[in-house]
């Protein structure tokens, strides 16, 4: 009997509509949907594929069917996480003033409302470790697409005298993680809401370059 056909059963891309600061609910295959559930909750060795199949409503062999195993689900699941972000990002910056003030305070908010909107993925970030090695390539590519962004704005916001600190690779790591530190605490139901959130952030990362305003 021939082996079912896998790759007819592959995850849509996340479509990011015009208004960039609109995320839409989901559509995931049952399988990532299950993992998306379950992973955050247990971590990744904690979750066994059977427990993903009842948190998604399907059987075990129908999970394999959609994906080959658990290790395949995490990666999956965590680029659609960069590929999304990379189009919000792109959309975003396009949609902003040219001058690296306002690209900045862009890029800030997008990575906020990203961490909140899609909470869920963000907390899987410090799984990647158990990826591996080629897949843990493919998702360092996209992450470093993600941070090169930033990185380049700083270094041109410091040349322009827009920005005084004077170590832009320390500035960038401290502003991405506080960024992904809001996966740890955010809660949905709290009494901030993910733009309220957002313009905190800009705004304390702007202190963090130096600039008030």
């Amino acid at each position: 009997m021939a082996a079912p056909n896998v790759a007819a059963k592959k995850q849509a891309a996340i479509t990011v509509g015009k208004d960039w600061r609109k995320f839409e609910p989901l559509e995931l295959l049952p399988s990532l949907e299950g993992a998306r559930k379950v992973f955050p909750a247990r971590g990744y060795h904690g979750a066994s594929v059977r427990d993903i199949a009842e948190a998604a409503g399907i059987t075990v062999p129908t999970l394999y069917y959609y994906h080959g195993n658990k290790e395949a689900m995490l990666r999956d699941l965590l680029i659609l996480t960069y590929e999304e972000l990379l189009e919000r990002v792109a959309r975003a910056r396009a949609d902003t003033p040219s001058d690296v003030v306002s690209q900045f305070k862009c890029f800030v908010e997008v990575a906020v409302l990203q961490v909140t909107h899609r909470q869920a993925f963000a907390t899987l970030e410090s799984d990647l470790r158990f990826l591996e090695p080629e897949s843990r390539v493919e998702l360092g590519r996209l992450r470093r697409t993600f941070e090169s962004q930033l990185m380049d704005l700083l270094r041109e916001g410091i040349e322009s005298g827009d920005f005084v600190s004077t170590h832009p690779r320390e500035t960038c790591r401290a502003v991405l993680g506080m960024i992904q530190a809001i996966a740890t605490w955010y809660n949905p139901d709290g009494e901030l809401s993910p733009d309220e959130i957002a313009a905190r952030y800009v705004s304390i990362a702007l202190r963090v370059v130096r600039r008030t305003s």
